[in-house]
């Protein structure tokens, strides 16, 4: 019973021992500094926002009409060039959840790889 109590004063000797010869070491992390809005950037944004709403309302109406659709077949049925399409068929798609991607297949005007995407039938009773 001796043995043991001096081989547990023996451990804690050795950690107590190894804790005081540990240093902790604090390193610096470098921070990035916050860049600052531009009162006209802040301008801009509210001036665009009406018509960002309004492009999302014009795509969704286009999906309607020609579902299931591609960003490409999109912005023809539309007049648009595909880059006003692109963005806000991710933000509908990813953010707001209102339309779905019913298949990955060639796109019909130009071969490539796209997705098609359609309406879910919960929305389209919301839009008649």
């Amino acid at each position: 019973m001796v043995e043991i109590v001096e081989l547990k004063k023996q451990v804690i000797e050795s950690y107590e021992t190894k804790i005081q010869e540990t240093k902790i070491v604090k390193k610096k992390v470098k921070r990035k500094k916050k860049k600052k809005m531009r009162i006209t950037s802040i301008d801009a944004f509210y001036d665009i926002l009406p018509t960002l709403q309004n492009r999302e309302m014009q795509v969704l109406q286009a999906l309607k009409e020609i579902q299931p659709a591609n960003n490409l077949m999109i912005s023809k049925h539309l007049h648009l060039p595909i880059n006003c399409i692109t963005g806000r068929t991710n933000s509908m798609k990813n953010g707001y959840q209102l339309i779905i991607v019913l298949k990955k297949d060639k796109c019909p005007i130009n071969g490539t790889l796209t997705d098609f995407y359609a309406i879910p039938a919960w929305m389209k009773g919301a839009l008649a």
